[in-house]
């Protein structure tokens, strides 16, 4: 129940329910930690962002059984369980941000943020490595946000130097519209691009 709940409260369009009123079948999901859009429910986890196991060290084994429950189904708070795509959910497993970050670079922030935020509000501890590495947090985006700068300057379209800046300028850009998808306002802009190529790769997918 509360897989769907998650499904039904973050799809980006009206979710579709099965006959029985008990599942999720279809919708648009987007996946913040990787920057990817599904459509097809079967493709997302439901991730804890402070997972269980990280909760009951920080805290959470001094409390009832009814406390215990009432976060492990948080549903109120979009910060405490949100859709992500399953592989993704499987490399973060039970980690603190010692151990892992959202492989997109934009989503590090916002992650670190609603992570600060569940702790405080579940008066949940940090310990003092995971204490760190959010303090250090600016400089490992900086870091992120110039090596995925670097990444799509190397994917840019060379211009010779004997041409006329005019034409230059038409070479460097590339016609969208009649190959690309329009953009999606809701998603960021570093995670556009690989949601452009995850669009134009799931007609290949197995």
């Amino acid at each position: 129940r509360t897989r769907a709940l998650v499904l039904i409260r973050d799809s980006l369009i009206p979710p579709q329910i099965d006959r029985a009123g008990c599942a999720v079948v279809a919708g648009d999901w987007f996946s913040t930690y990787d920057g990817l859009t599904w459509s097809d429910p079967g493709e997302l986890e439901i991730d804890h962002v402070v997972a269980l196991k990280e909760a009951w060290d920080s805290g959470a084994n001094a409390w009832n059984a009814a406390r215990l429950e009432a976060y492990s189904n948080d549903v109120d708070d979009a910060r405490t369980l949100r859709a992500v795509t399953g592989a993704v959910n499987q490399a973060k497993s039970d980690k603190d941000p010692t151990n892992w970050l959202p492989p997109a670079p934009d989503a590090v922030c916002g992650y670190l943020a609603d992570w600060v935020s569940i702790k405080a509000r579940w008066g949940l501890s940090m310990d003092e490595s995971e204490h760190g590495r959010i303090q250090r947090a600016p400089r490992l985006l900086s870091q992120a946000l110039h090596r995925a700068h670097e990444r799509q300057k190397q994917d840019r379209p060379t211009v010779d130097p004997k041409l006329s800046h005019d034409r230059a300028m038409s070479q460097l850009v590339r016609p969208h519209a009649e190959h690309e998808p329009d953009r999606d306002p809701r998603i960021p802009q570093l995670a556009v691009r690989r949601h452009r190529n995850e669009r134009r790769s799931e007609g290949h997918r197995p």
